[in-house]
């Protein structure tokens, strides 16, 4: 975050599917073990996007919530 910047001051957006407008989205990703936190943690996302809604291929918007 930049200076002056807190974490209540950035708009939130939620990410939806471009054609049927659910939030019930999902992307391709990579994650990797982090031993010191001993959880997982993403490293990588990637170009597909499925939509649970439709069952089907998904264009990703970012809308305001």
């Amino acid at each position: 975050m930049g200076e002056g910047t807190t974490r209540d001051s950035i708009e939130k957006v939620r990410m939806v599917c471009g054609q049927c407008g659910s939030d019930e989205v999902t992307r391709d990703a990579w994650a990797a073990w982090d031993a010191e936190a001993q959880q997982w943690a993403l490293r990588a996302t990637f170009d597909y996007a499925f939509c649970h809604h439709c069952m089907t291929d998904a264009k990703i918007e970012e809308v305001p919530c």
